[in-house]
């Protein structure tokens, strides 16, 4: 599993070679009351963090400090992270996540957003962001997620992955609505109901009458839209105006982002 860069001088930046030890830093950081780790793709930024405040990355029994690093795609795996050291407090910095996405899963700690739109911003990030002032984490919005049939089995994990691992209220035709539910009645109270609209673009969905009568209705209402391009494909006319998260694009500057991950980050910034 690649993981981050975080000394920018990787033979294959952004992804990690493992080559930070020529960077006048060490792994091997001096042992303190504070403990450093990090998820799938951020041992490397975990490691350079623990060096930089004097720290520990291994897993002793107690810390007073657990400093935890998180992207999208460890959000399965924050419960176990968060138990493999018993600590007096725990912060977690969230990379590329809203506050809320974590918050659900670790009440107790302090969540620290870090946004990294660029992999040469990471650092300089979460260094900012221990020095920040931790603001209320806000719930994560309820979302009506318009979708074309076409891209179920790419959306459905992740969506599951929302509602199960970050508390996530979302809104899909494809498994919301039940036998025997008058659907259109159904679809209209839950755009109604919504405080965000996500309309995920691709090839089909454009084409989907569906998708326009859905997108048209919340645009009529004044709901927030946002919409994620699956494919590349650009947003439909009408809602050309909505600056779009190209996942194509997204991805080509996180090479670590599985397509399943990067469509997990883009709807939970979209709901954040």
């Amino acid at each position: 599993m690649p993981g981050r860069c975080i000394c920018g001088r990787s033979r294959t930046f952004p992804v990690c070679d493992g080559g930070h030890d020529s960077e006048a830093w060490s792994c091997e950081a001096d042992r303190g009351g504070t403990v450093v780790r990090g998820g799938r793709h951020l041992a490397s930024a975990a490691q350079r963090l623990a060096h930089h405040l004097g720290a520990r990355t291994d897993r002793p029994a107690r810390a007073d400090r657990l400093l935890l690093l998180v992207d999208a795609g460890d959000l399965p795996d924050l419960p176990h992270l968060l138990a493999t050291v018993e600590a007096d407090a725990v912060e977690v910095l969230a990379i590329d996540l809203p506050a809320g996405a974590v918050a659900s899963l670790a009440p107790a700690a302090t969540v620290r957003p870090v946004r990294c739109d660029n992999p040469l911003q990471l650092w300089r990030g979460v260094v900012a962001a221990l020095d920040e002032v931790a603001a209320p984490a806000r719930p994560l919005a309820r979302g009506f997620v318009s979708h074309a049939v076409a891209d179920e089995a790419v959306l459905l994990p992740v969506v599951d992955r929302l509602r199960r691992h970050a508390r996530a209220e979302l809104f899909l035709c494809a498994d919301s609505l039940q036998p025997g539910d008058a659907w259109l009645q159904r679809i209209l109270a839950e755009l109604d109901d919504a405080e965000r609209f996500v309309l995920v673009v691709s090839v089909a969905s454009v084409a989907s009458t569906f998708c326009a009568f859905e997108t048209g209705w919340a645009r009529k209402a004044g709901m927030p839209i946002h919409s994620i391009s699956l494919d590349g494909t650009p947003p439909p006319a009408f809602i050309g105006d909505v600056q779009m998260l190209d996942l194509v694009r997204y991805r080509a500057a996180r090479p670590w982002l599985t397509p399943s991950e990067a469509l997990t980050e883009g709807l939970l910034e979209q709901l954040g």
